[in-house]
């Protein structure tokens, strides 16, 4: 069974999304939603019966890692996670295709995950091209930033160094040994999360062709700081945690539970992914998107 994560804030697209989901999946009775609804009166709403639901009050909200923190309390053991956000639509047969992508990976801890090409509502897709993950800059503030690159469709999927926390699946194992970070707010949640599941023995993966595609045009909801006069402050904390565990300063921020891992070296982390934090020097492998 698959449990499928979603932290969806005052989202208008989640309800075509939920159903989407539901009516492209080959088993649709072996899927098990789990959703942080976080809603002011008026906002839409969602009922189905493989649907577990989180109602939160979205004055109490505190940013996307939190949500997707609490989501992960509705597991109830399903053997796969997919994560996503609530403006998706999905590919006929996308629970399959996920599991036999998972199969082609050659890990014994694999992780399929990328910035997946986009939709217009309803239902138009704009692309149906292979995207995977690449470095793209840091900013003057010391967040990397990343991109999707656009490359012909291989025959497995491609080793990533990188995360998209807007798709991500594998085994359920991982939310376990790597729990999710209430306290990043946002800029951050990426580059922590990859850093922490590879130094955990983990490896990421690009799926061979889309199979989930994501809205990027923020129409059908207000965002999280656009409703909240204090996120910078929630912001100014996290940065300081993210510097931390990605090793940019030497920063005296309590981290336990959600540090990197012991399993292989943050540091080669680093060599694997061409990106030196602290430096803020990118390889040319990570700008194209290459890892070996």
């Amino acid at each position: 069974m698959i449990f499928v994560n979603i932290a969806a804030y005052r989202d208008s697209e989640l309800v075509p999304t939920i159903a989407d989901l539901f009516a492209k999946a080959r088993y649709p009775h072996e899927i098990n939603v789990g959703l942080v609804q976080q809603t002011l009166p008026g906002d839409v709403t969602v009922r189905h019966d493989r649907v577990t639901i989180m109602h939160l009050d979205a004055q109490r909200a505190r940013g996307p890692c939190w949500a997707r923190h609490m989501g992960y309390k509705l597991w109830s053991g399903e053997p796969y996670v997919l994560q996503i956000d609530s403006h998706m639509r999905f590919a006929d047969g996308w629970d399959r295709m996920l599991l036999d992508q998972l199969e082609m990976c050659p890990s014994a801890k694999p992780l399929l995950t990328t910035y997946p090409c986009g939709y217009e509502p309803p239902n138009r897709l704009m692309s149906t091209a292979s995207c995977f993950l690449a470095a793209k800059a840091f900013s003057s503030s010391g967040v990397l930033s990343q991109q999707g690159i656009i490359m012909p469709p291989p025959e497995k999927p491609l080793p990533t160094a990188f995360l998209g926390a807007g798709f991500l699946f594998g085994p359920s194992a991982w939310i376990q040994e790597v729990r999710y970070d209430p306290l990043i707010y946002f800029q951050g949640e990426e580059q922590t999360l990859a850093a922490r599941l590879w130094t955990n023995g983990w490896d990421m993966f690009g799926p061979t062709h889309c199979i989930i595609w994501h809205n990027y045009v923020p129409k059908s909801r207000p965002l999280h700081w656009e409703d909240h006069s204090n996120w910078g402050q929630a912001d100014i904390r996290s940065m300081a945690r993210v510097r931390r565990i990605l090793r940019q300063d030497d920063a005296q921020v309590d981290v336990s539970g959600f540090d990197v891992g012991s399993v292989r070296n943050f540091d080669d982390y680093q060599r694997f992914a061409g990106v030196d934090f602290r430096a803020r020097t990118i390889a040319q492998h990570a700008l194209d998107g290459i890892f070996r």
